[in-house]
């Protein structure tokens, strides 16, 4: 079917510069609305309305071009009085401290501990295995109140070579 309107029904182009800008973001009913287009979360959108942003109406619209530039000015304006070097002396001092607690013994560093735990935790498993590697053969033949005797006898002998052997790395330094 062929559209027989006239020329004067039709909607008339735009000319020339009425095209919009394509850096002109769309008017938002609301957070919700402006989360949607954004992406930006919606406690971005609460604390700048909170703060006092331009941008926010109040029928609830939002203009998120003007509060998005009022954000990046404020957030830049913050950065740009931080006062860095009071930053650099306070965690110098904080790394002094933490060095001196070290030097007392009072907090041992990571590495040390990784590497103890590592120590502790082969240890143990290497006992462990020594001990059950020789359990099946002295079992052999036993009937059960002898086997659970055998049971107890290597569980304490485990612990033991588990503690003679922890004790050892409590005494090392890496």
């Amino acid at each position: 079917m062929v559209n027989k309107r006239k020329a004067k029904d039709l909607p008339k182009k735009p000319r020339g510069g009425s095209k919009p800008k394509a850096s002109v973001l769309p008017l938002c009913s609301s957070i919700s609305a402006a989360v949607a287009m954004t992406g930006i979360p919606p406690a971005v959108w609460s604390t700048a309305k909170r703060e006092g942003s331009p941008g926010f109406d109040r029928m609830g619209r939002i203009e998120p071009r003007a509060v998005l530039e009022w954000w990046f000015t404020k957030r830049s304006d913050e950065a740009a009085n931080t006062d860095w070097k009071g930053r650099k002396l306070k965690a110098q001092a904080l790394k002094a401290e933490l060095d001196l607690e070290v030097a007392r013994g009072e907090v041992i560093p990571e590495e040390q501990v990784r590497h103890q735990v590592t120590a502790g935790m082969s240890a143990c498993f290497a006992v462990w295995d020594r001990e059950t590697s020789l359990l099946p053969p002295k079992a052999k033949g036993l009937d059960e109140p002898a086997i659970k005797a055998l049971m107890i006898e290597t569980g304490e002998s485990v612990k033991r070579a588990m503690r003679v052997a922890l004790e050892s790395l409590t005494e090392e330094k890496p």
